[in-house]
């Protein structure tokens, strides 16, 4: 738009630009560097809430391309489906436990494929509603300077369990193998040791190779051995308590407020 204007000094055209997604927004979230665990990660932080434990099931299928990971939370109230989709917007900040940015679950989807659905049914809610969520482009087959939209839908469903279950299709990034996926099972295990010990988490990995060979994992709680100098057991060898040496807890005021629990100890 070209304007013929007089003034010299700067007046105001639009004081509420409002840019339109582009498919190329979420083309460029998920090019990042990770480990496939790393990315399976996030999508497991967003199941995590203050207000119950929680049951994950993640199944990757390499002859179809798709990983799924399925919990038992709280779901995703149908007014909240936009924020699922808008970058910077977080859903459910008053009882997830790990809520950061609002970042995290879409560039984890395109950092692993190139489209999702997504199925929830919120507790939160009565009637038993179900929602589904999914986009109206495929990333890496559509134009990048093509409008994002995405497709809402409803349905009533007393049978489903509640909860949230993400299917990501057209996989990039994603184990090969079975060692593979044993490998993340170890950081997984590491990444929620406290959570899985307590009962708060559990996490099964159902890998389904391209011999429809399927292999069922179940993360265990991997604690690092450690010794605390200031609770020796033996001074000789110089070995003290496998715990840790000190925690401490960070807050900052940003947003709704955040803190982080830190936690420090030396490897034996």
């Amino acid at each position: 738009m070209e304007l013929k204007m007089k003034n010299k000094e700067y007046k105001t055209i639009d004081d509420s630009v409002t840019p339109k997604p582009k498919v190329g927004a979420y083309t460029s979230i998920g090019r990042f560097t990770a480990d496939w665990w790393q990315v399976a990660s996030e999508l497991i932080d967003n199941t995590i809430v203050h207000s119950r434990d929680t049951k994950v099931i993640i199944t990757l299928d390499t002859s179809k391309k798709t990983f799924l990971i399925k919990d038992n939370s709280i779901g995703i109230e149908g007014k909240y489906l936009e924020s699922v989709i808008s970058a910077g917007e977080r859903v459910n900040t008053d009882d997830q436990v790990f809520s950061f940015s609002g970042m995290g679950m879409k560039a984890s989807i395109y950092h692993m494929g190139t489209s999702f659905v997504i199925e929830t049914k919120p507790r939160s809610e009565a009637g038993h509603n179900v929602y589904k969520l999914t986009p109206n482009f495929v990333v890496g087959e559509d134009p990048n300077s093509m409008l994002a939209t995405f497709k809402t839908e409803g349905k009533v469903d007393k049978m489903r369990g509640y909860g949230t279950t993400i299917t990501v299709s057209g996989l990039k990034n994603y184990p090969h193998t079975v060692n593979g996926i044993d490998k993340a099972v170890v950081w997984l295990g590491a990444t929620y040791a406290e959570r899985l010990e307590s009962g708060q988490l559990e996490i099964d990995i159902n890998f389904l190779q391209s011999n429809n060979k399927m292999t069922t994992f179940t993360v265990e709680p991997i604690k690092p051995l450690l010794t605390n100098k200031n609770a020796m057991l033996d001074t000789k060898i110089n070995v003290g308590e496998n715990e840790w040496e000190q925690e401490d807890t960070i807050k900052g005021d940003a947003g709704n407020g955040w803190e982080v629990k830190i936690k420090a100890g030396r490897k034996l």
